[in-house]
């Protein structure tokens, strides 16, 4: 209980405090807090909705006193729509401890292999199995215009592959297979031809939000591609219309950006790639 008390209390610190941060600053840090309390167990659904509700009243005050600012207006109106999306949308659990017989911990990609073929993307990292639901209208929109502007610039300017889900990847033994939203893979690096499967790093890996994905993409596989040591990772949120961009350095993901509306998302893999951010999204 002492545990879950102090998540409550990190958490609403950060809901009332005052210090000169801007508006997408300071939601960021709360949306990572409330994801860490929302991904913990021992937390229920009346905590977590009482903390989306306070978090966004404190928007709302905010933004009373000062409605001139039609940019932070903007900011506040997608802010929203993310609190209203999270707010109703039921807390994410771990698979189960046992699926077909085999625990999670130990699963292979020889099991995988016997999975059925029924719509649902199966991943494995180290050794758990990850489930997650056929991908929404706005999440496919959204992996669309992301391929056609990265592929146009891959067959101009920066040769590479692009491949998008269910293509496999497979960073190593007990970390496959993955199915990434989007990766893309320097021509350099591809000197057999890809079949079945990615054996190896892409150079770049983006992953679109959807409900049932975030807390996977956002924590369990932002933990992998770190630790594997992929160059370049991409968060997509179409809810929040928001992409976050990392980049390893010394072995640790640095955040190079984050990029809304009409601003333009950078890329070091991808060098002179420019795209405007809002054109990712309906």
């Amino acid at each position: 209980m002492k545990n879950k008390n102090d998540r409550i209390e990190k958490i609403e610190k950060v809901v009332d405090e005052e210090k000169k941060e801007s508006l997408l600053d300071r939601t960021l840090k709360f949306q990572v807090m409330l994801e860490e309390f929302r991904g913990n167990r021992a937390s229920s659904d009346e905590d977590y909705h009482k903390l989306v509700g306070q978090f966004s009243q404190t928007l709302s005050n905010k933004f009373n006193e000062s409605t001139k600012n039609i940019t932070h207006l903007g900011v506040f109106v997608k802010i929203k729509s993310w609190l209203k999306d999270i707010s109703t949308t039921p807390t994410i659990t771990l698979p189960t401890k046992e699926i077909k017989g085999i625990r999670q911990g130990e699963w292979t990609y020889e099991d995988y292999l016997h999975l059925p073929n029924d719509n649902h993307r199966y991943e494995i990292i180290e050794g758990v199995l990850y489930i997650s639901d056929v991908p929404d209208i706005e999440h496919q929109s959204t992996v669309t215009k992301i391929v056609d502007h990265m592929k146009q610039f891959a067959t101009q300017k920066q040769p590479g592959y692009l491949f998008t889900a269910p293509f496999e990847v497979h960073l190593s033994e007990n970390i496959r297979p993955i199915q990434p939203d989007v990766f893309f893979i320097k021509a350099e690096k591809c000197t057999t031809k890809i079949k079945e499967c990615f054996k190896g790093l892409p150079d770049l890996i983006v992953e679109v939000l959807s409900p049932n994905t975030r807390r996977i993409d956002q924590f369990i596989k932002f933990g992998t591609y770190e630790k594997t040591k992929i160059p370049e990772y991409w968060i997509v949120d179409p809810k929040a219309h928001l992409v976050q961009v990392y980049i390893l350095n010394d072995q640790e993901y640095m955040l190079l950006g984050n990029f809304m509306g009409d601003e333009v998302i950078e890329s070091k893999i991808l060098g002179d790639f420019k795209i405007i951010a809002d054109s990712l999204f309906n």
